[in-house]
C-alpha cells in the first residue's frame, strides 16, 4: 500500500474512532436461527439491526466501523444501497457488489450469530437497544468470539494474509471501500 493511501486509511480510522461514541451501538450473541427475522432498518432516525455469523468476527471494531461508515454514507448521501442493513453488509464485507456480498455471506450464515443494533446519535435511547424479542445467549461478545481464521481469510479473499495481520488487513479493506470513488 502506498504511503499516501496508508495515511488516508489511518486518518479515516482516527476519524471513525472519534465518532465512535456518537452512535448508539448494542450487540449480543444468539444461538437462535430466528434472529434473522429482526434484520431491518429505519431511516428517521437511522437505526439498523443486522446479524453476522460470529465465526467471521475477529474483534468488535470489525463490526463497529462498518456501522459508523453506514451512518456516514446515509448522512452524506453516498450510500450504495437504499437499505441501510444492506449498506452495512457492504462495508462489513469491504465490497460494492450487493449480490456478490449477499451470496458470499449466505455460505457462512450459521449459528452462533452476532446480532448488532446501531443508531445515529439523535435516536432515542430505547431505539438503540437490541429488540426485546431477540433471544440472546450472551452480551459478552468479546468473550464469545471464536473466529474461524480460514473462513475469514476466504470471506475477505485474504488467503495469503498471516493470522497476525488479518484484523489490520480487514480494517484496511473496509476503510478502502470508503476511499474508492463511487462507480
Amino acid at each position: 500500500m502506498e504511503v499516501n493511501q496508508l495515511e488516508e486509511v489511518l486518518g479515516i480510522v482516527r476519524e471513525v474512532s472519534r465518532k465512535n461514541e456518537s452512535i448508539g451501538f448494542d450487540y449480543c450473541v444468539s444461538e437462535d436461527d430466528e434472529v434473522v427475522r429482526y434484520v431491518g432498518s429505519t431511516l428517521n432516525p437511522l437505526c439498523v439491526t443486522q446479524v453476522i455469523p460470529l465465526r467471521l468476527v475477529i474483534s468488535i471494531p470489525q463490526v463497529r466501523i462498518p456501522a459508523l461508515l453506514t451512518i456516514e454514507a446515509f448522512t452524506k448521501g453516498e450510500n450504495i444501497s437504499n437499505k441501510p442493513e444492506i449498506e452495512y453488509l457492504l462495508y462489513f464485507a469491504g465490497s460494492r457488489q450487493i449480490k456478490q456480498t449477499l451470496e458470499k455471506l449466505r455460505k457462512y450464515l450459521t449459528k452462533p450469530y452476532l446480532v448488532i443494533r446501531f443508531c445515529e446519535e439523535t435516536a432515542e435511547e430505547s431505539f438503540k437497544k437490541i429488540p426485546k424479542g431477540v433471544k440472546c445467549s450472551s452480551k459478552e461478545a468479546e468473550n464469545a468470539l471464536k473466529p474461524d481464521v480460514e473462513d475469514i481469510k476466504e470471506f475477505y479473499e485474504l488467503e495469503k494474509t498471516t493470522e497476525e495481520k488479518l484484523l489490520k488487513d480487514i480494517l484496511t479493506l473496509i476503510n478502502n471501500l470508503k476511499l474508492r470513488p463511487k462507480t
